[in-house]
């Protein structure tokens, strides 16, 4: 998990984040070559990364994880070693397993990983039963502003998370999830249904 922060630096805010598997471009570099500005595929969303977590991959990889749909991590937390040197990572809910090529195998540009947890072969089909199921799986988990993980995760990246995982792609600030989708009146809300709070400068923020 990569933190994508609104500025060039450390103490900058945290805006969002990268989950495994997720794809972005590279569009400028900061000044002291340490952060990278990315616009990240599924999204259009930009921020910047510290240089030293960003992993390059060919043209050809960044196209096909960008048109594929892919398997992605149900637990909370999944497990991922390599048999060969022993190291391990730690996945959270929603991460992609890009190049699945067989029981456990992560395949062509990444490491031979092996994962020990359940997975989805793909995002699962839109409805109330899945909206409700993924907005449950994430109970009690603590508030961060940026966040998207069960460890810490924020309004709009709780809603863009669970409507990713059934299969539909909200933008990452509620602000913008308030221009998709149709207006409808309180009364008719059903599960599954947003609703958005307008903040003091008449921006919505909240979700």
């Amino acid at each position: 998990m990569v933190p994508v922060r609104t500025e060039p630096a450390d103490r900058s805010e945290l805006c969002t984040q990268l989950l495994f598997g997720d794809a972005y471009s590279v569009m400028a570099l900061s000044p002291d070559e340490k952060w990278l500005h990315i616009r990240i595929a599924a999204d259009d969303y930009t921020g910047w990364i510290d240089r030293g977590q960003h992993l390059a991959i060919s043209e050809a990889t960044y196209r096909i994880l960008c048109a594929q749909q892919l398997p992605f991590v149900v637990e909370a937390a999944s497990r991922l070693h390599q048999p060969q040197t022993g190291a391990s990572q730690w996945l959270c809910r929603g991460s992609y397993l890009p190049f699945l090529a067989g029981p456990g195998l992560l395949g062509p540009d990444v490491p031979p990983w092996q994962w020990e947890a359940p997975f989805s072969p793909s995002p699962q089909t839109l409805s109330q039963k899945t909206l409700r199921h993924w907005a449950e799986s994430y109970q009690y988990s603590p508030y961060l502003w940026g966040g998207k993980s069960p460890w810490g995760i924020d309004c709009s990246g709780f809603t863009q998370m669970v409507f990713r995982m059934s299969g539909f792609t909200l933008w990452r600030d509620a602000r913008q999830q308030a221009t998709q989708g149709q207006e409808i009146p309180i009364k008719e809300a059903q599960t599954g249904d947003l609703a958005f709070l307008p903040a003091r400068e008449k921006w919505c923020t909240w979700a």
